[in-house]
């Protein structure tokens, strides 16, 4: 099978993965494949289901009186759920080649990732409509001479991107792609933040009492409800109580 990565960088370091006969606009597929290139396999899955999802991406070509969008900053980007499906679909298939050598699939890095126009297939009408039409040939239906065009998808993917031959730039760009955390390591600490939040809530400091203060209870008619109190309780209230009411006859005299 051919594949239109460099002679220079074939090597065992680097497994591939390919699909052809795509019926889907190669210049989608080259924005999805740029927008997963020199990224972790697992950080690309994650990227690609939010492509599925609805999640724009960013186009650098074929952008042509495209919408900007809020979500890239004013960037000019698009949603291509079907090229994006069809790039996890392959991605997934070279993930699951390098597992079979023995490669860690955590530790894979996308090193190459790719789309090409294969060749246009024209479309035509019916034979009974060719014979039948007042227009000729080609029928009436113009919609029946849309072409048809066929891309393909190469992704390659490799555990040590450092024994490959790439520049000072992609060097940089796979070691910080690599230091980010992946999307499921994101919502881990997400989940913990809310689950710490829940378990310790904010307490409102209160002025210090001495003592236990008990509310009062009341009855249906409004009148306080006294506590019966038992004698062991009672008798050294009371004696603090006749000592107290002694010291201060004494003082008056």
């Amino acid at each position: 099978m051919k594949y239109s990565l460099n002679k220079e960088l074939r090597s065992a370091e680097i497994v591939l993965g390919q699909k052809t006969n795509i019926n889907a606009s190669y210049k989608d597929l080259s924005s999805v494949c740029a927008a997963i290139r020199y990224k972790p396999y697992v950080q690309a899955l994650y990227l690609l289901e939010g492509i599925t999802e609805g999640k724009p991406i960013e186009y650098k070509r074929h952008n042509k009186g495209m919408g900007s969008r809020p979500e890239l900053g004013g960037k000019k980007g698009r949603t291509p759920a079907k090229c994006a499906n069809e790039v996890r679909l392959v991605l997934i298939n070279a993930g699951s080649n390098a597992s079979s050598k023995g490669m860690d699939t955590e530790s894979l890095v996308v090193v190459h990732a790719c789309a090409n126009k294969m060749f246009t297939a024209s479309r035509r009408p019916p034979k009974g409509r060719q014979q039948g039409s007042p227009y000729g040939r080609y029928g009436y239906n113009t919609m029946a001479h849309s072409d048809l065009e066929f891309s393909k998808v190469e992704i390659g993917v490799s555990q040590s991107p450092e024994k490959l031959k790439f520049g000072k730039r992609t060097m940089e760009i796979i070691k910080t792609n690599r230091k980010r955390a992946s999307p499921a390591e994101q919502l881990k600490k997400v989940l913990e933040s809310k689950q710490k939040s829940k378990k310790q809530p904010a307490q409102k400091k209160h002025p210090e009492v001495k003592g236990e203060v008990k509310p009062k209870k009341y009855d249906k008619g409004g009148e306080e409800i006294k506590e019966a109190v038992s004698e062991s309780v009672q008798a050294p209230q009371d004696a603090k109580k006749e000592a107290n009411v002694a010291e201060k006859e004494e003082a008056k005299r």
